[in-house]
């Protein structure tokens, strides 16, 4: 097409070809109409120049062609991109469910603690929990708190007794103390989600941080040479049972993201 010497209408068929690929660009992949025009005013600046119009046609078509190629390179590139990261959400989401199923696996061999139709699993789980373990533990521990603690540890010891208090015993209609703000919560219409969604977390907050706090305190009667060995296997069969809990509901990771690690 592009001769040494060039017709008129061979001039006329080399501009209709480049112009059809502009035109291409600018409908096909969004690029500007200013494109078009800057190439119709370098080909009448070639006339005004009387430049070799065989090489001109020809650089402007390897041009725009070069244009478009680019285009292409960009729009596969990105789709690769979004494939991947396609790709990676699915691994990830299916990572997450993995995850949630197995957690889910090992919460389901503790009891219910039923209060209201839509509450938290996990918080009917760990109630349930807490409440088995008081049955079985609590007030053993409770008594040999109090007759072998120190002076120093009577705080801590005080504030462990309330925080199970507002946990596991009956207050107003039956429920522990610090779950009626949840149930009202759960139970009000229109219901506020992210209210909702934030007491749920601030229950599995405290409860990391009591329970956390109670294993501490019972590792440090286990450092107690003076309790009979039966009474420290008895801490040990009481302490790994607790842990298993903070295991099992994931509460040590709980109780950092708290940003406090106990009580």
């Amino acid at each position: 097409m592009f001769k040494r010497r060039m017709k008129q209408e061979q001039i006329e068929e080399a501009l209709d070809e480049i112009r059809k690929l502009y035109d291409h660009l600018i409908a096909s992949h969004g690029k500007s109409p200013s494109l078009k025009d800057s190439f119709n005013e370098r080909y009448y600046d070639a006339i005004r120049m009387r430049m070799d119009l065989p090489g001109f046609f020809r650089n402007e078509n390897d041009a725009v062609k070069a244009m478009e190629a680019d285009v292409l390179k960009e729009q596969q590139a990105k789709i690769d991109k979004e494939d991947s990261q396609a790709k990676n959400q699915v691994k990830k989401k299916d990572t997450a469910q993995k995850v949630w199923e197995e957690n889910l696996k090992r919460i389901e061999k503790y009891p219910d603690y039923f209060f209201h139709d839509d509450a938290n699993h996990d918080i009917v789980k760990l109630l349930g929990a807490m409440r088995s373990y008081e049955s079985k533990h609590w007030q053993e521990l409770a008594i040999l708190f109090r007759a072998s603690g120190t002076g120093r540890q009577m705080d801590t010891r005080m504030a462990l007794e309330l925080k199970w208090r507002e946990f596991c015993e009956p207050a107003e209609d039956g429920l522990p103390s610090r779950i009626i703000k949840y149930r009202n919560l759960l139970s009000h219409y229109p219901r506020e989600p992210k209210e909702v969604e934030w007491e749920e977390r601030q229950i599995l907050y405290d409860a990391a941080r009591f329970l956390g706090a109670l294993s501490d305190f019972i590792r440090e009667f286990l450092l107690n040479e003076r309790l009979e060995i039966s009474t420290l296997e008895k801490l040990k069969v009481k302490k790994d049972e607790l842990d298993s809990i903070l295991a099992d509901f994931r509460l040590y990771d709980l109780a950092k993201l708290s940003g406090r690690k106990y009580l």
